[in-house]
């Protein structure tokens, strides 16, 4: 299972991601991989929901946002974009009208160029004044010779990895 854990309030954590892996049951040990980020996001992109359509070509990248719209209550936003999940964190906010920024929920999937997803908002589309497209950097650590057997101890190494 893939997502982002809950917070108490019941709603997403937007800076948090859950995996979930199957292992086979003859497998003793795994290696795991975290990828941790603390510094501040980048604001690559900001969108304007009252425009049509809008794509930026960046240095390193290229974002496209569809046409912001609601449904229940809650403002989606379609965004295509080339950066890639395992060098970076990616996050869309929403900025009101009175300056407060609403985090989002995502679903999508991501192929070899291109990522593309759907942020959720938790606010009407005509109170939101802009959208910010945030990234930031990834390091990742990985831990080898993980026990996957409960009470059973395994020589754990850490190590510091690329995530390219």
């Amino acid at each position: 299972s893939t997502g982002a854990p809950m917070d108490y309030d019941g709603k997403r954590a937007s800076d948090l991601r859950l995996y979930t892996v199957n292992q086979s049951q003859n497998k003793k040990t795994a290696t795991v991989r975290i990828g941790v980020t603390a510094v501040e996001w980048d604001t690559l992109a900001t969108y304007n929901p009252k425009d049509d359509e809008e794509t930026y070509t960046l240095a390193n990248g290229a974002i496209a946002f569809g046409v912001a719209h609601e449904k229940d209550g809650d403002t989606l936003l379609p965004v295509v974009h080339t950066f890639k999940s395992r060098t970076v964190a990616i996050r869309v906010i929403a900025i009101s009208h009175s300056g407060q920024s609403y985090g989002s929920s995502s679903s999508g999937s991501g192929g070899n160029v291109l990522t593309s997803s759907t942020y959720g908002f938790d606010i009407p589309l005509n109170d939101i004044r802009e959208f910010h497209f945030l990234s930031r950097p990834y390091i990742w650590i990985e831990f080898q010779n993980v026990s996957l057997r409960p009470g059973v101890k395994t020589n754990v190494k850490c190590s510091f990895v690329s995530g390219d």
